[in-house]
């Protein structure tokens, strides 16, 4: 637990290296946890969709920070395998929540995929692998460190190793299938897909618990 903790704070530090976005602290508003999951599930809907207009920042291992240009490989990488596309959309399996900043938290997010792959492996009982003609689609998992400002994502940083930070006592509670339609889902997921005024989440509130009725 130390090794995490140590390793947490190495990391967040190096998050904030780069400048604030241009946003007072004075003036910012307070981050409600309640709305991170369907924050993140957004981006990860609109990377699927290939639509920018919500784009945070992305460090991955194989392009360090994502340009804007370089934004069309970088969906190509983070929807498709060996030369397929995903059979389904990227989505939530865990996430956590690792600091309380009032502004700015950071989380762990475990994101799950459904890639193509031509072959598995086994073990060839020496020590190694050997690859089986076997095409299908694997699950394949990530993890990406994700800085908020105030309820937007700001920052997605990939690194396998973050893994360790999740723990059972900073788990947030599991997240809403974003496959569900917006009518389905609860009113905090629905002001997140579809950002909208405190006025208009208190209507789409009231809006869900008449339906519920």
């Amino acid at each position: 637990m130390r090794t995490s903790r140590a390793l947490l704070v190495t990391v967040y530090a190096g998050l904030l290296t780069s400048p604030l976005s241009a946003l007072s602290i004075v003036a910012a508003k307070p981050h409600d946890p309640r709305y991170a999951c369907g924050a993140i599930n957004r981006v990860l809907k609109n990377i699927w969709d290939k639509k920018y207009d919500v784009f945070p920042i992305f460090y991955t291992d194989k392009l360090g920070q994502v340009e804007w240009e370089e934004r069309d490989q970088f969906n190509a990488a983070f929807t498709s395998s060996e030369g397929k596309r995903d059979d389904r959309k990227p989505r939530i399996s865990r996430l956590y929540k690792l600091t309380d900043h009032k502004f700015g938290p950071l989380y762990l997010v475990n994101i799950m995929r459904s890639t193509w792959h031509e072959h598995s492996y086994e073990d060839d009982g020496m020590g190694g692998e050997t690859a089986v003609k076997d095409p299908r689609f694997y699950p394949e998992d990530s993890y990406w460190l994700v800085d908020f400002r105030s309820e937007s994502v700001h920052r997605f940083r990939e690194g396998f190793e973050f893994y360790q930070l999740g723990t059972e006592k900073n788990r947030m509670p599991d997240c809403k299938d974003d496959d569900l339609q917006a009518s389905e889902l609860d009113p905090i997921d629905i002001s997140v897909i579809e950002p909208a005024t405190p006025a208009k989440r208190d209507a789409v509130s009231k809006k869900a618990k008449r339906k519920k009725k």
